[in-house]
């Protein structure tokens, strides 16, 4: 699955819909958000959720290609650097 280019409080609902669609399966996610240059913390709250619940499928939620739009809000909410070390956000499993 690949993320829209703006992933901000007006947008997530759809992105919403999207994962919820594919949560419901045992297989891996993963989630593309190298296109992703429009951001807010909207959509890294999502993203913890689909992780959490694409567990209770039994399966799991991957990141790849973290954008630096992306990775800028992740840094400066303290998910990643400064001791934060989630591999998740890295593209590793939780």
């Amino acid at each position: 699955m690949v993320l829209d280019r703006v992933q901000t409080l007006q947008t997530i609902d759809a992105t919403k819909d999207i994962l919820e669609d594919r949560l419901g399966r045992p297989a891996p996610l993963v989630v593309d958000c190298s296109q992703v240059d429009d951001v807010d913390l909207s959509v890294i709250q999502l993203l913890l959720s689909a992780r959490k619940t694409a567990g209770c499928f039994g399966g799991s939620l991957l990141l790849a290609g973290i954008s630096p739009a992306l990775r800028g809000v992740l840094e400066r909410c303290g998910m990643v650097g400064g001791g934060a070390a989630d591999p998740f956000w890295n593209g590793g499993r939780p």
